[in-house]
């Protein structure tokens, strides 16, 4: 693997992790503004390192193909 797509999975795992528990944190009768913001910020992160790497990878699959 990669070092790109290693980094792109454990940025991906991280995010995911931190909307979990930024969400439960609290209990769920608690919740917060801030703490639904926060979650939706991480998992725009988790999906946009998700995105990243799918690119990433076509990119490279496509650049195989042309060689």
């Amino acid at each position: 693997m990669k070092t790109s797509t290693r980094f792109f999975i454990l940025t991906t795992v991280v995010n995911v992790v931190l909307s979990i528990t930024t969400i439960f944190s609290t209990l769920l009768k608690e919740i917060r503004v801030v703490d639904l913001l926060t979650f939706y910020a991480t998992a725009f992160g988790a999906g946009a390192s998700v995105a990243a790497l799918v690119v990433t990878v076509i990119y490279r699959k496509k650049e195989m193909t042309n060689v």
